[in-house]
């Protein structure tokens, strides 16, 4: 979650940036696929890969989702819960209709279906004893 223009940086800030310009919605499309062609690999995630001889080997889906989500743990998660757990603050309009319920209505609602069936039962009083 969060603003959509900080998404760019926020991957880039983890090491996962594309090493070509691309349009940034098919870069988080190739990142949820687990597509890390010409996007560039984080120190961390060649470590867990440990490319062999080949150059061309690239972390499978599974492994770039488990990084991703590490990374998301130790950098944000804390922030974002931080975030999330602190108050909203009330302006004193809210406040006012919170703590004083004032009564809308002159009636309560059995006091208005009373009334209501009574007026219809008049109404129909010459359909029903007919």
């Amino acid at each position: 979650f969060g603003k959509a223009s900080e998404a760019m940086s926020y991957f880039s800030s983890i090491g996962c940036s594309p090493l070509l310009s691309m349009n940034p919605a098919e870069f988080l499309l190739d990142l949820a696929n687990g597509n890390m062609n010409d996007i560039s690999i984080p120190s961390a995630l060649k470590e867990k890969v440990k490319i062999g001889n080949s150059c061309k080997e690239k972390p499978s889906a599974t492994i770039v989702y488990e990084y991703l989500e590490e990374a998301y743990k130790t950098e944000l998660e804390v922030v974002e819960k931080k975030k999330l757990m602190d108050p909203v603050p009330l302006d004193e309009e809210v406040k006012a209709m919170i703590t004083c319920p004032k009564r809308e209505w002159g009636l309560s609602w059995w006091e208005q279906y009373c009334i209501l069936s009574l007026r219809g039962f008049k109404e129909r009083r010459h359909d029903y004893f007919s």
